[in-house]
Parts: C-alpha cells; sequence; structure tokens
C-alpha cells in the first residue's frame, strides 16, 4: 500500500512541476533569450514527464507483474526510487540556474526558482522516506 502512496505522490510532484514550468513560461517577457534560463525550463519540462513515467511504470508493474520477491522488493523494484533521487538532484541544480539566470528580461523566472527548490527537496525527502522505511521493513541490509 504505501509503494501506491508513494508512486502517486511522485505522479503529483511530476505534475506540479509541469505546471510550474508552463506558469515560468507564461511570465517570461518575449524578449528573454538567455539560453541558460530557457534550457533549465526545459529541464523542468522534462523531468515532470521523468517523474509522471516512473510512476505509470511502477503502478503497471505492481499489477501485471511480480516486482516482489515473497513481499519484499525485489533488486529492480528500487531503481524507481534511485532515478526519481538524480532527478531531485537534478530539480535543485536547475532551481539554482533559473535563481541565477532570472535578471534584466528574464526577472519574471525569479519567483519561481524557490518552487523548483522545494519540490526538488520535497523529491528527496520523499525518496528517502520510501527507501529508509522499506529498509526498516524488510530488516535486512540490502544493497541499492
Amino acid at each position: 500500500m504505501i509503494t501506491k502512496v508513494f508512486m502517486a505522490v511522485i505522479f503529483i510532484i511530476g505534475l506540479i512541476l509541469l505546471i510550474t514550468s508552463s506558469r515560468i513560461d507564461a511570465n517570461l517577457n518575449k524578449s528573454c533569450v538567455d539560453p541558460a534560463l530557457l534550457r533549465a525550463n526545459k529541464g523542468i519540462i522534462v523531468i515532470g514527464t521523468c517523474l509522471m513515467m516512473i510512476a505509470i511504470s511502477y503502478m503497471i508493474c505492481l499489477t501485471r507483474c511480480a516486482c516482489t520477491n515473497n513481499g519484499r522488493p525485489s533488486e529492480g523494484s528500487f531503481f524507481h526510487v534511485i532515478f526519481a533521487t538524480v532527478l531531485g538532484i537534478v530539480l535543485i541544480a536547475l532551481g539554482a540556474v533559473i535563481q541565477q539566470k532570472a535578471v534584466g528580461d528574464c526577472e519574471g523566472a525569479k519567483p519561481f526558482a524557490a518552487n523548483v527548490w522545494a519540490i526538488g527537496a520535497g523529491l528527496l525527502l520523499a525518496c528517502g522516506s520510501y527507501a529508509g522505511y522499506m529498509k526498516f521493513r524488510n530488516n535486512q541490509v540490502q544493497s541499492f
């Protein structure tokens, strides 16, 4: 049950990222041509889509195939958690790029940098909490 809740949270975070990216795009002036800022915004779109696909693929796996090994997660099931963790770290870096490059004509993106940081930190917290819970529940040392 906790895995389904975790994947629902990952899906919602991905959806929030897509909404945040569209809001950044809507608040930018048409004269904003900073390539780093525009690439960071595209990166947010890609990460949001990846998170949504992680959640969907894992949920399909839970309903269609054997993702567990006698009630314990198999070695491949933690791939989704590790990948989402890496994406959270990248999100924090993209938030820093947005904060740094949001000057002049691109000032409209600056308020959203903190949102991207918070979403990245929330994603890291969710992944860490889930991985810690699964380790505690399994009560065994298992390599990620």
